[in-house]
């Protein structure tokens, strides 16, 4: 095994995930950052880096230290009298599109947003292929290495050894501590439609598809007025998320499981689920992104409209955009359903509903 194969992602782990981007992006912003510290001193100007650095803090916070900071790469690279747009070898329009969305991502990534796996992963470096063809960098090679070897493990490709990267830096290790309590939290209590871990439910109820009911197993009844009001479509929703119907089980604290192939998977919740903030944002943002465009929905990854896809009737999903929020405005989903407005600033992101997967693009809404 050469140096590069060493390097290549070996498991989809948070540790494993998390130091394969930072090492991605450390060896980008090596590369780049020296062919920007080449075409300067070829002007004899060996100064450029700290002239830029004291321009940018006398109108505003500039916290890179040097040029190779691949973060200071795509972010100055948006400024219109950014020098680096003369600079960087390769730049095109293409390049900057490509630049903001990797630096808008990166700052959802930072706040926990994305969960760290292999589909985040993939989601940053397919774009930062593209600015390495463009700007001609060597580090094209392994970003393609790393591709490739995302698609071998979602292959079931199992590595006989864990990758072991460089040390990465306190604050790369701090991300994943907090990507780890993350995890736990949502594995503890996980979106509908996941696997149920917890603890098994003791009342039994019969979903019943034709009756589009569901049914208290031992005196056959209907449950809706016990759920309480609001009742029916709760129960509308427990068969989007288990539509083959049967046998479910309802534990102490109001979970709603059915089981496939023996598996328990989250169904719902008897009433409202506890302990949670209407107002708060849950889970991590699908590693895709969506436009409102002021009538309808559009899926930025495949292009397709969701009037044209919806299982249901989304106007009343539309007149709440419409009353939220602006034509173009971009969208994130979490896999809690949660729709979300979030620049990829520090400012906080606003939930503007939630959503479930009939007045939703099917494959991106868990």
């Amino acid at each position: 095994m050469n140096d590069f194969e060493k390097n290549l992602i070996s498991a989809d782990t948070i540790p494993q995930v998390a130091g394969t981007l930072w090492y991605v992006t450390k060896v980008f912003g090596d590369e780049l950052g020296n062919e920007l510290n080449l075409h300067y001193l070829r002007q004899n100007d060996r100064g450029w880096f700290g002239k830029l650095r004291s321009k940018r803090r006398a109108t505003g916070d500039f916290n890179y230290k040097t040029p190779a900071d691949f973060r200071f790469q795509i972010s100055e690279s948006e400024a219109v009298d950014s020098p680096l747009r003369e600079s960087i070898p390769g730049f095109t329009e293409e390049w900057l599109q490509e630049a903001v969305g990797i630096r808008k991502n990166l700052n959802k990534y930072h706040h926990g947003d994305f969960e760290a796996n292999i589909d985040t992963l993939e989601m940053f470096l397919t774009p930062i292929s593209v600015l390495a063809h463009l700007s001609g960098l060597k580090v094209l090679e392994m970003v393609s290495g790393q591709l490739e070897r995302i698609n071998k493990i979602r292959q079931g490709w199992v590595s006989q050894s864990i990758t072991s990267l460089p040390e990465p830096p306190e604050e790369v290790r701090d991300f994943i501590d907090a990507a780890e309590r993350k995890r736990q939290r949502i594995f503890a209590r996980p979106p509908v439609g996941s696997r149920w871990y917890g603890e098994e439910g003791k009342r039994e109820i019969i979903l019943d598809l034709k009756l589009r009911d569901a049914i208290d197993a031992h005196n056959g009844r209907s449950i809706a007025q016990e759920i309480g009001p609001g009742g029916k479509e709760k129960i509308r929703d427990w068969i989007r998320h288990f539509p083959q119907g049967g046998l479910l089980k309802v534990s102490d604290d109001g979970a709603v499981m059915g089981y496939i192939k023996g598996l328990a998977y989250l169904v719902g919740w008897f009433g409202d689920e506890p302990d949670v903030d209407p107002d708060e944002i849950r889970g991590y943002y699908l590693p895709v992104d969506f436009t409102f465009t002021g009538d309808d929905v559009i899926n930025n990854q495949t292009g397709e409209l969701l009037s044209e896809v919806a299982q249901e009737d989304i106007t009343e999903l539309i007149s709440v955009l419409e009353s939220k929020t602006d034509p173009n405005t971009l969208l994130n989903v979490t896999n809690y359903g949660d729709l979300v407005v979030d620049d990829g600033t520090d400012e906080k992101p606003t939930k503007l509903t939630n959503i479930h997967g009939g007045i939703w693009f099917q494959d991106d809404k868990n």
